[in-house]
């Protein structure tokens, strides 16, 4: 028997294992914007009151809960509409 260079990449875990999911989120779901002429773009959410986690698999990357809305939150009074207009 002679020894020989890999003909593939060697395979330590299965490809559905969290770990490789957390991987490949990380590695092709965020880019890396310096330097560059991408534009990092931020979205906020009005009227949230937090996200419920109670049913999260800690093991599943893509499970981020539910969202809790605020019951209270109303943009209607004029004085909110004045805050929301200028935080923007």
């Amino acid at each position: 028997m002679q020894i020989k260079p890999l003909s593939k990449e060697a395979e330590y875990l299965p490809d559905d294992t969290p770990i490789l999911a957390t991987k490949d989120i990380l590695n092709f779901e965020f880019t890396d914007t310096i330097g560059s002429n991408e534009e990092l773009r931020i979205t906020i959410h009005w009227g949230l009151d937090g996200v419920d986690k109670s049913e999260v698999g800690s093991w599943i990357p893509t499970d981020l809960g539910t969202l809790i809305f605020d019951d209270k939150f109303d943009v209607s009074p004029p004085a909110n509409q004045l805050a929301l207009l200028t935080f923007c």
